[in-house]
């Protein structure tokens, strides 16, 4: 098993009014919370920032690379764009820097949906399609320049283009995988499943 991870920071969180990445849980960044689980399982990961000062103290990790983003205004798109340019494997696991409850294991079920032929592979449960908690083969970086220079941000664009496949069913705890914070009812809804926040 071998892929490499991006992880997206370079959100406005405009909802939230601060940096998701630099929330706290049982006193643990959520960054670092994420990288954590991902380096149990990765030995290359890409994080994608807005301004690289503000995360200097990823510099610890030796299994980390930032980079940033070039044209914020596409939002994810530029972020998978980026990403996905540094990154070194055919397959990459990307997902948000807002997922305090993502698991290893549930990346690693999602691997095995992978094949030489399908360009993306996403979690489908709940009724929502997790495009931010997906693999992405490293040649969708030619569609995502093509969308950033033509003025496509939804993820769907390419989605509906490549060959995809979605996943419904999972022996993890996908629910907790896929989780993300948005606002401070995400807040409440994680604090239900037993995380404490600071």
């Amino acid at each position: 098993m071998s892929f490499s991870c991006v992880v997206l920071c370079g959100g406005k969180s405009v909802r939230m009014g601060r940096n998701k990445a630099f929330i706290k849980i049982n006193g643990t960044f959520i960054v670092d919370i994420v990288i954590g689980e991902l380096e149990k399982i990765s030995k290359n990961i890409v994080l994608v920032v807005d301004k690289k000062e503000k995360y200097a103290q990823i510099s610890k990790y030796e299994s980390v690379k930032i980079v940033e983003d070039e044209h914020r205004e596409f939002g994810p798109v530029e972020g998978m764009r980026i990403g996905l340019k540094a990154a070194k494997q055919n397959n990459v696991f990307v997902c948000a820097c807002d997922m305090p409850l993502i698991r290893a294991e549930c990346i690693e079920e999602l691997y095995t949906h992978t094949d030489e032929e399908t360009d993306c592979v996403i979690p489908a449960v709940s009724g929502k399609v997790h495009t931010l908690h997906g693999f992405y083969k490293k040649r969708t970086v030619e569609m995502f320049e093509f969308m950033v220079e033509n003025g496509k941000r939804r993820i769907k664009y390419l989605l509906d283009r490549v060959k995809t496949k979605l996943v419904k069913r999972f022996e993890c705890d996908i629910y907790e995988s896929v989780a993300n914070i948005n606002d401070k009812n995400d807040i409440d809804k994680i604090k239900e499943r037993g995380v404490v926040y600071e």
